[in-house]
């Protein structure tokens, strides 16, 4: 429950916890270019993860659907899915998915990372938001493997359903379904540049923070 909780409102909680950062803050030039290679780095990991994922991975719920109203023609034109990552496809394993089991995460660890070293705010508050940071996405990761295996076991459930179809119509008709499902969990797999470009809103906002660091920078007088 709590992880579903943060995972639907950790956007909010981000933005809170950078309020605090940056009223907080202590930036300096050198402290602003020190955040620069954490930054690429995080953006980096989230490009090439979200191009296996794509806007499936800004959903607001666990195992819950894009928000794609009055949008559903537009993302197909794009070549991206309104439909959420359940059904044939449980789990994603190419790309950086199959060295980590949640690289957007991991970018966001280093985007929290790279904005400390620019925001420079007192050590005690670095402690503070690394650690709730690692606990909050814990809670979460917690929660979703936990949806993750109800899904694998309804996946399961529906395999057994379309073997007694196959036994009784001689396996064409179900024979034909998982060659689609194949085809679409192939289709999935690669990495695709039209996906990962939904990170654009990602470069948006740490864009304006390291620039926020900057002004504060600017109007100090460091």
């Amino acid at each position: 429950m709590l992880g579903r909780f943060l995972f639907r409102w950790r956007g909010v909680i981000g933005v809170l916890a950078f309020g605090v950062v940056f009223w907080l803050a202590r930036p300096t030039f050198g402290s602003c270019l020190l955040g620069v290679p954490l930054l690429i780095l995080g953006l980096a990991v989230r490009f090439w993860a979200s191009g296996y994922i794509g806007i499936e991975g800004r959903v607001r719920e666990i195992g819950g659907r894009r928000e794609v109203v009055g949008r559903s023609e537009r993302l197909e034109a794009r070549g991206e899915s309104a439909e959420p990552l359940d059904g044939q496809r449980t789990r994603i394993v190419s790309g950086p998915y199959r060295m980590l089991r949640h690289p957007l995460y991991i970018g966001n660890l280093l985007l929290v990372l790279g904005m400390l070293s620019a925001m420079r705010p007192l050590p005690w508050l670095s402690v503070v938001v690394v650690v709730g940071f690692i606990a909050e996405y814990a809670l979460i990761i917690v929660a979703e493997e936990k949806d993750l295996a109800g899904r694998r076991s309804q996946k399961l459930e529906a395999r057994s359903e379309i073997a007694e179809v196959a036994d009784g119509q001689g396996g064409s008709n179900a024979d034909c379904r998982m060659q689609t499902a194949k085809g679409k969990m192939a289709e999935g797999e690669s990495f695709s540049y039209r996906r990962a470009m939904c990170e654009w809103r990602t470069w948006v906002v740490t864009g304006a923070g390291w620039g926020l660091a900057l002004v504060r920078v600017a109007l100090s007088g460091r």
